[in-house]
């Protein structure tokens, strides 16, 4: 199961992902015990300079919040956004779409922060996913060169939360490297099966 957002569906996935399975399991602000696993991460074929396409691999149960912020580097924020999570109890990838209408020149790093669980995130409760990737104007599958330079995923406060701080930590020279992973990842790569997108209408608070 995956979901799409801010945009209509535009076509079927297939996903290289970034393997392992971090667990974080803990009780709610409500009292409610919310559990998620975070398994994986990967930039879509569909991501660009304008489009901060994702798909993140996950467990979930009693999960409430999911929050987006799409960073370039030089500090800019190019989109962010906070919203009910996609399901309380979910098993599998979710493709996760960021837009900006003021997309930076090809070439520009930039990065995709995920946070599923709760607002606000603590460690115990919500899952972390990001992706740093030097772009291009057009996705992969319409022939575009964006490259992952850095990739993470764990529970919150396990990876970079912007491409500013990838770039000065992790994914600096002698930090990390392309295709490196931060925490709790692993630096495997696999393939991910194909997904069905499934569309969604957010509540924009970003």
């Amino acid at each position: 199961m995956t979901r799409r957002r801010w945009a209509p569906v535009r076509r079927a996935l297939v996903a290289v992902l970034v393997v392992a399975a971090p667990v974080v399991a803990a009780t709610g602000p409500a009292g409610a015990a919310e559990t998620i696993v975070a398994r994986a991460v990967a930039l879509a074929p569909s991501a660009s300079c304008t489009w901060g396409d994702v798909d993140v691999d996950y467990a979930a149960d009693g999960v409430e919040r999911q929050q987006v912020t799409f960073t370039a580097e030089g500090g800019t924020t190019l989109h962010q956004f906070e919203d009910e999570a996609y399901l309380p109890t979910h098993e599998g990838i979710e493709h996760v779409l960021s837009e900006t209408t003021s997309p930076p020149p090809a070439g520009t790093a930039v990065a995709v922060h995920v946070l599923i669980g709760t607002t606000p995130p603590l460690a115990t409760t919500t899952a972390e996913f990001f992706v740093l990737y030097r772009c291009d104007t057009a996705g992969n599958d319409q022939g575009g060169t964006n490259t992952v330079l850095y990739a993470c995923y764990g529970d919150y406060g396990t990876c970079p939360a912007t491409a500013d701080e990838a770039l000065a930590g992790p994914a600096a020279p002698g930090g990390g490297g392309s295709g490196g992973t931060g925490g709790s990842g692993s630096g495997a790569p696999g393939t991910a099966p194909a997904a069905t997108p499934v569309s969604a209408r957010p509540t924009y608070t970003g």
